[in-house]
């Protein structure tokens, strides 16, 4: 819990749904696995099916990853619902 708690204050989710919380921390799992894959601590399928669990947990949750094609900063990353997303990338569009 103590771990949960400091990754809702780090990335300012506190406000936030559990299904965002609980994606944020799939894809630093996943980040972490492929840093095993590399420094091969472990296989590349077990690295593999961790990227399909953080995958699966998108689309079951109808959430999605934001980046700079959709008008971040290179370094950012989000996480949103699709119909939010898809709301932020028209107003994003319109300014071009």
């Amino acid at each position: 819990m103590v771990q949960e708690e400091r990754l809702k204050k780090f990335l300012d989710l506190e406000d936030e749904d559990e299904e965002i919380v609980e994606a944020w921390k799939l894809f630093i799992e996943t980040n972490k696995a492929y840093r095993d894959v590399d420094a091969r601590v472990i296989s590349r399928r077990e690295g593999d099916n961790v990227r399909r669990k953080f995958t699966k947990y998108l689309k079951k949750n109808k959430l999605r990853m934001l980046d700079e094609k959709e008008g971040l900063k290179a370094h950012e990353l989000a996480i949103a619902r699709e119909e939010e997303a898809e709301g932020a990338i028209k107003t994003v569009n319109s300014l071009d």
